[in-house]
């Protein structure tokens, strides 16, 4: 196992790619452009993926099973109903939305990049681990929800 992998919690990550995206923002201001509807489109992203990943931790709570991604031990089911049904990984999703929000507001080129970036990172450093241990605690079960379910949307 690498070092990265399940060590930074997803919520912290996204708040520091988050931070640089404002960093580079405040750094590199000449790099900036303007979008339309900036407020509107913002306001959608960030309430659209705060209700998405709320939605998946809801589902998380009702299933009795932990919500925690950096600790496995104590998973007591595989979730693949509600939102679990059209994404293995609706949290980071939420995620992802609530980022782009962030970013879209303030757009600017170089920033932009943070946005795969992110997607990127958690791909490698969280979703591949947390697959690995979950295929190694639901075997096929867990195989053939991933033949099934997209891991993003």
């Amino acid at each position: 196992m690498n070092f990265l992998e399940l060590k930074v919690p997803p919520v912290l990550c996204a708040v520091i790619f988050g931070i640089f995206i404002r960093l580079i923002n405040l750094l590199l201001p000449g790099l900036d452009f303007n979008l339309p509807f900036q407020k509107t489109i913002t306001s959608i992203l960030t309430i659209g993926g705060g209700i998405i990943s709320a939605t998946g931790l809801a589902t998380f709570f009702l299933a009795k099973t932990t919500v925690n991604p950096l600790s496995f031990k104590k998973v007591t089911s595989l979730v693949d109903k509600g939102i679990y049904k059209f994404s293995r990984n609706p949290i980071y999703a939420g995620l992802l939305s609530v980022l782009t929000g962030w970013w879209y507001l303030s757009p600017n080129i170089i920033s932009l990049l943070l946005i795969p970036g992110f997607v990127l990172y958690i791909n490698r450093f969280q979703i591949l681990p947390e697959e690995t241990i979950l295929e190694s605690i639901f075997g096929e079960e867990f195989v053939k929800y991933k033949a099934r379910v997209r891991r993003w949307l």
